[in-house]
């Protein structure tokens, strides 16, 4: 196939998912491998990951690398046929700190990325971690921004919460959820409940949980309500 077929091929499938796609499905288009290095080495096409390229004039950035990330766990299916249907957007859910990431709050180190996923699953990329868990239809959406199914805000702390952040760190992340009236109180305090010894109460101390997080949330108000003054 001629390199101009090619780019014409694949930038059409690019131009459906964010100026990438897979080799699987460029093959799909009879595209073959062979096909895509040599459009590679023209400079057409970026490699992005394993099996994911990028189109020319695609920025790289960070969230870029997600979505080729999210691409490759499903790489025969494109995109829209993924995000259309809820179980298929929910066999790979962005959570933990990569959640915290997108969702804008807290201050933590990237540590690779992390996808819940509802059946055990493992990844041979030492930065992919997989989480095994069923979500309830309101602890996941797909981000208004990214475009990505993410865990909600609540669920997202309440994920770091059982992973063993500082209660620091965690107070920070309710502190910018609040911020950003990602969560409510209700919704916060349902999904951390048990989850009392991370913020440094004492187990089962629900009072104390319920006042410690409507103290943070306060605050986030009275500071909108300052800004806003000002």
């Amino acid at each position: 196939m001629k390199s101009s077929e090619v780019t014409e091929l694949v930038g059409d499938l690019a131009s459906q998912q964010w100026g990438l796609f897979t080799t699987a499905q460029a093959r799909t288009i009879e595209v073959t491998s062979p096909d895509l290095l040599r459009v590679e080495r023209a400079g057409i096409l970026e490699r992005v990951r394993h099996g994911v390229y990028a189109i020319a004039g695609t920025v790289l950035s960070p969230e870029i690398e997600l979505k080729a990330q999210w691409l490759s766990l499903r790489p025969d299916m494109m995109a829209a046929d993924r995000l259309r249907d809820e179980i298929l957007a929910c066999e790979a859910v962005v959570s933990h700190t990569t959640a915290a990431e997108l969702w804008g709050i807290g201050d933590l180190w990237a540590d690779g990325y992390h996808f819940t996923v509802p059946q055990r699953r493992r990844s041979r990329q030492p930065e992919v971690q997989f989480h095994r868990a069923d979500l309830a239809d309101d602890e996941w959406q797909i981000h208004p921004k990214v475009g990505l199914p993410v865990t909600s805000a609540a669920r997202t702390i309440a994920d770091l919460a059982d992973d063993g952040h500082e209660s620091g760190h965690l107070l920070s992340l309710v502190t910018d959820a609040g911020n950003k009236h990602l969560v409510g109180i209700h919704e916060l305090f349902i999904a951390l409940k048990g989850k009392e010894e991370a913020f440094g109460l004492d187990a089962r101390d629900e009072n104390g949980l319920h006042k410690l997080l409507s103290e943070c949330l306060r605050t986030t108000e009275i500071d909108l309500l300052v800004s806003k003054a000002l």
